[in-house]
């Protein structure tokens, strides 16, 4: 049997991306051999791409995934079975057929979701917990920008931000986006440009407790405009530049906090890893989390995905079917 994946082999547009073939991985020690269903996509995996963020090349795209344990490593510390269900998170690209997953960062997918939501939720859906309780710990009253709010991580935040009784203020390019901002938890929404005035005028001249930025370098002056005194600026994506410095007199005056988070940052044991993934299912299930999919392309087909993806043409979560017997699960 062979392995399809998506792989670079040097920094470039999406036209560097090559499907290829390659032999399936052989399992030993504490690890896990996954059968994908889906990878997600994500904009770490277009800096990776790029060299934004350098990696070791060649290199498999994909930080996320989910599918079916088909072997089980001999010392393997955690209680996976050929079988089970599984979404996981790894540094060593999802961009496959089948992958070697680590079981500290692997999860049994509850009954009640597909390995589909599974692996269109995981991410961008411990990324939205960890920034509402550790980059900036929201409380009940807030008044909170969220910048790309139309996209994957900023459809998640309006909604667990409103469940816990923020007020959220949502940035997007077009009415169309900011509408459905506004059916997902926004309760403000505006353009880019507009974000300062409206933050100003709704809390009487006071300013937003915190934004949380995914956008970088073109909305960080607007972010930090929009801050009250003692305000929380919480950049956490390059989407449109990274953000090389944060001109000092642009938060001294108002005491302004920078947080610059990331994921595995925050992810420090298995026991982490568990917490939020517990969170995140609950989120799901209990509270009908809505995982909003634009679209789902072939696994051949990623150079499309990522020129579509890159284009800011859409909403949602983006995803790759790696094995189509699978897509079902």
């Amino acid at each position: 049997m062979s392995n399809y994946l998506v792989e670079f082999s040097k920094y470039g547009p999406s036209s560097v991306l090559q499907y290829v073939k390659r032999e399936i991985p052989k399992v030993d020690g504490d690890m896990l051999l996954v059968k994908d269903a889906y990878a997600g996509i994500n904009y770490i995996d277009t800096y990776c791409r790029t060299g934004l963020y350098p990696v070791p090349l060649p290199s498999v795209p994909g930080k996320e995934g989910s599918g079916i344990v088909t072997e089980v490593g001999p010392t393997c510390s955690k209680n996976f079975k050929v079988g089970d269900r599984v979404v996981y998170l790894t540094m060593s690209g999802s961009y496959g057929q089948y992958n070697l997953v680590p079981p500290v960062l692997a999860a049994k997918v509850p009954e009640g979701i597909s390995l589909k939501v599974a692996a269109a939720s995981l991410l961008q859906g411990i990324t939205v917990l960890a920034l509402i309780e550790q980059a900036y710990p929201v409380q009940s009253g807030d008044y909170v920008i969220v910048h790309a709010a139309a996209g994957g991580v900023g459809l998640l935040l309006c909604q667990m931000l409103k469940r816990r009784g923020v007020h959220v203020i949502a940035t997007a390019s077009s009415p169309e986006k900011r509408s459905l901002a506004l059916q997902n938890g926004a309760e403000f929404s505006c353009s880019y440009q507009e974000v300062v005035d409206l933050s100003l005028q709704i809390t009487g001249g006071k300013g937003a407790h915190a934004s949380f930025d995914s956008v970088g370098k073109d909305t960080m002056k607007a972010s930090i405009s929009s801050l009250r005194n003692g305000g929380t600026f919480v950049t956490f994506g390059n989407a449109s530049g990274i953000i090389e410095s944060v001109p000092f007199n642009l938060i001294t005056s108002k005491c302004i906090k920078v947080v610059r988070p990331t994921l595995f940052g925050y992810l420090d044991s298995g026991e982490t890893f568990d917490r939020y993934t517990s969170k995140l299912w609950d989120e799901i299930i209990k509270h009908k989390l809505n995982i909003a999919i634009h679209h789902t392309w072939k696994l051949e087909e990623a150079k499309e995905a990522h020129d579509k993806f890159q284009s800011r043409a859409t909403t949602g979560k983006l995803l790759l079917s790696c094995n189509e017997d699978l897509t079902d699960a």
